[in-house]
C-alpha cells in the first residue's frame, strides 16, 4: 500500500529523512515509488516528543566496590526507594544475604554503590 506524497512515513519516510544528506539519490528513490511531486515539497516529519520522556532509569548497582548487577528504578526516585528497590531485587539478594547494608552511596541517575 502507497502513502499519500504528503505524508512520509514507513519506508517513504526513511527517503525523505535522507533528503538533506543525498537529495538526489532521495529524489530518484522518490520517483521510483510512483510519487509525482518532488520529494523536497513533501513535509518535514513531526516529533512526538511524548516519545522521548523517560520514566524510569537503568542504575548499575556496586556491592563494596564490584558491580554486581543493575536495577531499574524511577527517574525522581528517593534514596529510601532505591535502598527498597536494590534490597527487594533477587539478583542481588545472594549479595548482600542477611548482612546490614552500612552505608548507600546513590549518585542520581549514575549508579548505586552498597556497602555491607
Amino acid at each position: 500500500m502507497r502513502e499519500p506524497a504528503d505524508e512520509p512515513r514507513g519506508p517513504w519516510r526513511g527517503i525523505a529523512d535522507n533528503r538533506p544528506f543525498a537529495p538526489h539519490i532521495a529524489e530518484e528513490l522518490w520517483f521510483a515509488l510512483r510519487n509525482t511531486t518532488s520529494i523536497h515539497h513533501a513535509p518535514w516529519p513531526q516529533v512526538d516528543e511524548s516519545v522521548l520522556l523517560r520514566s524510569t532509569i537503568v542504575l548499575p548497582v556496586q556491592i563494596n566496590g564490584k558491580r554486581r548487577g543493575e536495577i531499574v528504578v524511577p527517574i525522581d526516585a528517593s534514596e529510601d526507594q532505591v535502598r527498597h528497590i536494590v534490597e527487594e531485587e533477587p539478583t542481588l539478594r545472594r549479595w548482600i544475604l542477611d548482612a546490614k547494608i552500612k552505608k548507600l552511596i546513590l549518585v542520581p541517575g549514575r549508579i548505586v554503590n552498597v556497602l555491607i
